[in-house]
């Protein structure tokens, strides 16, 4: 093998390394969407990113908990390592889970059911 070719190629791989990718941070709450894009280095977790992105001091309320951000609508956990031209997503808490409407439209019935017996 030609030791120019390999040490070429090592120098190539040490520059690509330190290349930026463009990543994409984004936030959507019913009053606000922002969605910003920076610049990162490879290795760079979901959590440095948002870091990174400033985007807590943008919208007070994109706060970075565990289990509520995602890469493309997949959760992900903030030590995950980001790649070119994700879109990394932070989650707000639902206001209300399937389970809880569940609950909530059977006592509705229930009462309407109810209702109707005293009235009978």
């Amino acid at each position: 093998m030609d030791k120019s070719k390999t040490a070429r190629s090592l120098i190539r791989l040490g520059q690509k390394s330190r290349v930026l990718f463009p990543v994409h941070i984004s936030y959507a709450h019913p009053d606000v969407s922002v969605t910003l894009t920076i610049h990162v280095k490879p290795g760079t977790t979901i959590q440095e990113a948002i870091g990174l992105s400033g985007i807590q001091k943008i919208v007070k309320e994109a706060k970075l908990i565990e289990g509520q951000v995602g890469i493309f609508g997949e959760i992900k956990s903030p030590d995950t390592p980001i790649q070119e031209n994700d879109r990394i997503e932070i989650y707000r808490p639902l206001a209300a889970t399937p389970e809880k409407n569940r609950k909530k439209h059977i006592q509705q019935a229930d009462r309407k059911k109810a209702a109707l017996q005293q009235t009978n």
